[in-house]
C-alpha cells in the first residue's frame, strides 16, 4: 500500500567525452522518488491458524536539495540539483490469532519549517533589515500508529 506521490528527479548514467571538441555529455534518466507512507505486509498462515505477519512501514519525504558541480568542458562545469530524501522505516514480525490485533508505533519525526517574509530590497538593510521582515517558525511533531487485524476467511 503507498499513500503518496511520485517526485521525479535527474540521474546521471553515462558519461561521453569528446576528445577532438573537448565536450562532454551525459546521458540523464529522469527516477522517481514515492514521497509518503508505504506499507508492506507479506502474512503467512499456519495450519493451527496462527498469522505470521511481515510488516515493513516506510515514510519518505524531501529534507532538501544538494547541488553538485559536472565539468562540461575544460574549464566550464554544469550544476544540477539532487533531492535529499529522508527515510524512516521498521520491519517487524509478528505472530497473532485471526480476528485479533496488532499495533505498531514508533516511526516518530519532526519538522521544523522557518518562514521568512519581508518587503523586497527594505529587508536586507544592514541594521535597520529586521524592522521590515518576519520570520515564523513552526515545529510539528508526528506519530504514526498503525492498527492491524487479520482474518482468516474459510475457503470450501
Amino acid at each position: 500500500m503507498t499513500v503518496g506521490i511520485q517526485f521525479p528527479y535527474a540521474d546521471i548514467d553515462g558519461v561521453d567525452r569528446d576528445n577532438y571538441t573537448n565536450t562532454t555529455t551525459y546521458g540523464v534518466n529522469i527516477k522517481r522518488a514515492v514521497l509518503g507512507l508505504q506499507l508492506g505486509i507479506t502474512p503467512q498462515i499456519s495450519p493451527n491458524g496462527i498469522v505470521t505477519l511481515n510488516i515493513v512501514p516506510t515514510i519518505t519525504r524531501i529534507m532538501g536539495e544538494e547541488k553538485i558541480e559536472l565539468p562540461a568542458s575544460g574549464t566550464s562545469a554544469q550544476t544540477i540539483s539532487n533531492p535529499i530524501i529522508a527515510l524512516e522505516e521498521i520491519a517487524t514480525m509478528v505472530r497473532v490469532r485471526t480476528g485479533n490485533s496488532v499495533v505498531l508505533a514508533g516511526l516518530i519525526s519532526q519538522v521544523r519549517e522557518l518562514n521568512h517574509e519581508g518587503l523586497p530590497w527594505f529587508s536586507k538593510i544592514p541594521f535597520i533589515g529586521p524592522l521590515f521582515k518576519n520570520i515564523e517558525q513552526s515545529l510539528e511533531n508526528k506519530e504514526l500508529v498503525i492498527f492491524i487485524t487479520p482474518y482468516i476467511k474459510n475457503v470450501i
